[in-house]
Parts: structure tokens; sequence; C-alpha cells
């Protein structure tokens, strides 16, 4: 985990373990997921870079096995590997946006929330 904020603490504690938590029910134990705390500048600039679009967003992910190469029985688990560590991926997430969607809403805001949205891949 690598946080590249100022000023904006977040337990790497917690984050690993939820990280593993969720590797965990995915069917993926053990696997290795890079995480990077970002804030809005930084994320707009890779999601303009990656997705050509030039506005930040909350998450971006960069997968490092292509979607075909994971078993589709139910689990989401790649593919047996020789790696001696299987890692997935990289995921970067604006802490900036985070905190947004965690605020709660505004008077005369809308009903909609983003919460619980799929995060946008950053490879096709």
């Amino acid at each position: 985990m690598a946080n590249r904020t100022r000023a904006r603490p977040v337990s790497g504690r917690k984050l690993v373990a939820t990280v593993e938590r969720l590797l965990a029910a995915v069917g993926a134990a053990g696997a290795t997921v890079s995480v990077t705390l970002v804030g809005d500048r930084a994320m707009r600039t890779l999601n303009r870079r990656h997705r050509s679009i030039d506005a930040p967003t909350d998450v971006l992910s960069f997968p490092l096995h292509a979607a075909n190469a994971f078993v589709r029985n139910g689990s989401t688990h790649p593919r047996p590997s020789r790696a001696p560590e299987l890692m997935l991926g990289d995921v970067v997430i604006s802490l900036d946006a985070a905190r947004r969607q965690a605020a709660p809403p505004s008077a005369g805001a809308g009903t909609g929330s983003r919460r619980g949205r799929a995060a946008p891949s950053a490879r096709g």
C-alpha cells in the first residue's frame, strides 16, 4: 500500500486487512493487489492518461490478467500459474473522492448514491 497524499491519515493496517478480506471473499486469498492512495489531482492525470477522461474519478483498476485468464466457475481466481506469488494488479483510489462519497448527503441533494457502483477498469 502506498499513500501518495499529504495530510490524509489512513490506517494502512486497516486497509490491508480489508483488502485481504475482499480477496478471500472472491476466492483469491493469498493473492496480491497493489493499492495506491492519491488525491484528485493525481487521479485526474491518471484518468486522462489511461481513459482519455479529463476529470478525476474515485477508483481506477489496472488488472495484470486479461478477463479470459480467469476460471469461470463462480470463482474469480486466475488459472493456475507458475509464479510463486499471484499478483492481480493495481488499484488506485482517490481519497478526495472517497471522502466526498462517504460524507452525509447535503440538504436538497438527490437520493441517488454512488456507493456500490463498480469501479471502472483502466484497461479495456
